[in-house]
C-alpha cells in the first residue's frame, strides 16, 4: 500500500488506531470462546469450534481498514463536534448544541472560547459511536484528521480506499459530524430572557463551553501533576531556584458529570473522567492600609475600640451577672470570658502600627500621649536620641497600661455596675508585663 507523502504520517496513524481496536477486541472474543469451550460437553466441541472460527474471522473482516472505515463512516451521522454542549446542562436534555468556529482574539477581556487558538473539539452523541470521534480526533505533527474532513480533504483517507469513489464516501459520512440540524431547545434545557428594551427580549439557551472548559483543565493537570511541576514545588520546598513557576490554583473545585458513565455526556468528558475544574470567583479579603494614628487623643478610644466591642459587651454583660462582688476573683473569671480577648487583640493592633515608618509619631498632627508614643512608634528610637532616652525608661509602660485600664473601666462601667481601684489594678496588671515582654521582643530586632 502507497502512502501519500503529505500525509502519511496522519494515515499510518489511522491505520495504527484501527488494528488496536481489532486487537482489543479479539482479545476480549479469544477469552469468552476459551469460556464456552471449558463448559461445552465433549460431543458438541467440534461444532463450537466451527462456530467460534467463523465468528473470528467475521471480526478480523471487519477490521480490515476499508471495511472498518466504511462503518465509521456510517456511524459518524450519530455523532456532533461541539465546542459547546447542551447535555452539561441536563444528561438527558435532547437539543442543540453548537460548532462554533473563533478567529482568535488574544487581546479580548473576557476568557472564552474565542481566546483560544486550537480548542479542542468535543464529541456528543450516541456514546457506542465515540470510537468513531476518536479516529477523526487524530493528528500526526499538529495535523488533525477533522481538520482534513472539515476542508474537504480525503488525501489521509485516499491510500486506504479501494477508489477514489470510496475515499469521497468517507469525506462525506465523516462531514455529518459537523452538520447540528435544526436548532431546538429542550424542557430540561435552561433558558435565559435577555431585556432589550419596550418590553421586547431575546430567549437565550445557555451551552456549556466544553472546549473552554478542557483547556482550562488541562492547563491546571499540568500544573499540578507535571514533572516539571513536581520538580519546581521541591526546588521551591527545599529554598533552591527554579527555570520552571510555581503555579497554584487555591480553593479549586471540582464539579462532576454523568456520573458513573461520563461517557454519555461527551467524549472529552469521558476523557476527563467527568472532572471539570472551578476557578475560586470569590472576591478578595479586605485587608485596610495600616495608616498612623494622627489626630486622636488615645489608640484605645478611637483605634482599637471598634476593634473589641463585641467582647467588650459581652464582658459588660458578664460582669453585670457576678454582683456583688467584694475582691478581684471576678476579675479573674472574667479573663476566660473575653479580657485576654481584649488584651490579646490591643497588642495585635499595637504590633501592626509599630510597623510603620519610624518616626510618624514626630508628625504635627499626632495628638496621643507620649506614652503611647514611645510603644507605638518604636523605630523612631534608632535617629531620634531624644525619643530613644525616654523610652529607654521604664515608667511609660506603667502609664499605657494605666490609660489601658481607665479606657477598659470606663467602657464597661454601666448604670447596673461601677468599677473601682481593685478592678483598675486588675486590668493594668493584665496588660504591662504583655508590654515588658514587647519590649523585650522589639529590643532584640530594633534596638
Amino acid at each position: 500500500m502507497q502512502l501519500n507523502p503529505p500525509h502519511q504520517g496522519l494515515t499510518q496513524a489511522i491505520l495504527d488506531y484501527i488494528k488496536k481496536r481489532e486487537t482489543e477486541k479479539l482479545e476480549k472474543f479469544d477469552k469468552e470462546a476459551e469460556k464456552q469451550r471449558k463448559s461445552c460437553p465433549a460431543d458438541k466441541l467440534a461444532e463450537l469450534n466451527a462456530e467460534l472460527t467463523e465468528a473470528r474471522r467475521n471480526e478480523e473482516n471487519r477490521y480490515i481498514p476499508s471495511h472498518w472505515l466504511d462503518d465509521a463512516a456510517e456511524r459518524a451521522k450519530q455523532l456532533q463536534f461541539v465546542t459547546h454542549a447542551l447535555k452539561f446542562i441536563h444528561s438527558d436534555a435532547k437539543g442543540t448544541s453548537l460548532f462554533a468556529r473563533y478567529i482568535s482574539t488574544p487581546d479580548t477581556s473576557y476568557i472564552s472560547t474565542a481566546a483560544l487558538s486550537q480548542p479542542d473539539f468535543d464529541v456528543v452523541g450516541n456514546a457506542a459511536a465515540l470510537d468513531v470521534g476518536k479516529l477523526l480526533l487524530l493528528a500526526h505533527d499538529g495535523q488533525r484528521l477533522i481538520d482534513l474532513i472539515e476542508k474537504n480533504d480525503a488525501s489521509a483517507l485516499e491510500p486506504l480506499a479501494a477508489d477514489a469513489t470510496q475515499a469521497q464516501r468517507w469525506l462525506t459520512g465523516f462531514s455529518a459530524v459537523f452538520r447540528a440540524g435544526e436548532p431546538s431547545s429542550h424542557k430540561l434545557a435552561k433558558q435565559t430572557y435577555w431585556p432589550l428594551g419596550d418590553d421586547q427580549y431575546h430567549l437565550l439557551l445557555p451551552l456549556y463551553p466544553t472546549a473552554l472548559t478542557q483547556s482550562i483543565y488541562q492547563r491546571i493537570q499540568q500544573a499540578r501533576f507535571s514533572e516539571e511541576s513536581k520538580a519546581a514545588r521541591e526546588k521551591r520546598r527545599n529554598s533552591q531556584a527554579s527555570a520552571t513557576a510555581d503555579i497554584r490554583y487555591p480553593q479549586l473545585a471540582t464539579q462532576n458529570f454523568g456520573g458513573t458513565k461520563p461517557q454519555n455526556i461527551s467524549q472529552l468528558n469521558s476523557q476527563r473522567g467527568g472532572k471539570a475544574y472551578l476557578l475560586s470567583s470569590a472576591p478578595p479579603n479586605w485587608e485596610q492600609r495600616i495608616t498612623p494614628p494622627l489626630n486622636i487623643s488615645s489608640v484605645f478610644a478611637q483605634r482599637i475600640e471598634r476593634r473589641v466591642f463585641r467582647q467588650i459587651k459581652q464582658l459588660q454583660h458578664y460582669l453585670e451577672q457576678v454582683l456583688p462582688r467584694d475582691n478581684n476573683m471576678h476579675i479573674k473569671a472574667a479573663s476566660a470570658e473575653g479580657l485576654d480577648e481584649i488584651v490579646t487583640t490591643v497588642l495585635h493592633e499595637a504590633a501592626k502600627i509599630q510597623q510603620l515608618p519610624a518616626g510618624w509619631s514626630a508628625h504635627e498632627d499626632c495628638r496621643l500621649p507620649m506614652a503611647e508614643c514611645l510603644w507605638l512608634d518604636p523605630k523612631r528610637a534608632e535617629t531620634d536620641q531624644a525619643f530613644f532616652d525616654e523610652r529607654d525608661k521604664d515608667d511609660w509602660q506603667r502609664v499605657v497600661a494605666q490609660n489601658f485600664a481607665r479606657w477598659l473601666a470606663g467602657k464597661l462601667e454601666s448604670k447596673k455596675m461601677a468599677l473601682g481601684a481593685t478592678e483598675h489594678r486588675a486590668f493594668r496588671g493584665l496588660l504591662e508585663p504583655e508590654l515588658h515582654h514587647n519590649l523585650k521582643q522589639l529590643e532584640g530586632v530594633i534596638l
